[in-house]
């Protein structure tokens, strides 16, 4: 399951930043971050960070096509708080701050169910999240 996250930067003078990051979601990944999650809330703490490469930057190219973003980040984390997670780090020999929008964690997992899920008509008219009736949609589309 593909997620296309806004990219925001902390310096608006720079102009070769990466505009937005596709996000692979995978089983493994998901679990991970349930697992990041439920830590954050044993532990009562803010956030958990961890290194992690996933995001794949891209830049906006010429007609508003998207074209893969030719730099590179240091330090990539992802950072998993009890109600969503979204990636930070900085630009290749820079000190600019590159954050990705945040997800839902609520509606990540119900994401994950609709994408993952066998029995898609059942599901119609019990989804909370417009994102989810999306990927159900896409998916009976598919079949």
């Amino acid at each position: 399951m593909k997620k296309m996250l806004a990219v925001f930067n902390d310096d608006e003078r720079i102009s070769d930043a990466p505009t937005f990051a596709e996000v692979e979601f995978n089983a493994s990944l998901v679990k991970k971050i349930r697992r990041y999650s439920r830590a954050v809330k044993e532990l009562g703490a803010y956030n958990i960070s961890d290194f992690d490469l996933t995001p794949d930057f891209k830049a906006d190219g010429v007609d508003g096509k998207s074209e893969s973003w030719d730099g590179s980040i240091d330090a990539l984390l992802i950072k998993v708080s009890k109600d969503d997670v979204h990636w930070a780090g900085y630009i290749k020999d820079t000190n600019i701050l590159i954050e990705t929008a945040t997800i839902n964690l609520k509606e990540l997992y119900e994401n994950w169910k609709v994408f993952k899920s066998k029995n898609l008509p059942l599901m119609i008219g019990h989804l909370r999240f417009g994102s989810s009736n999306k990927i159900l949609e896409e998916k009976l589309k598919g079949e």
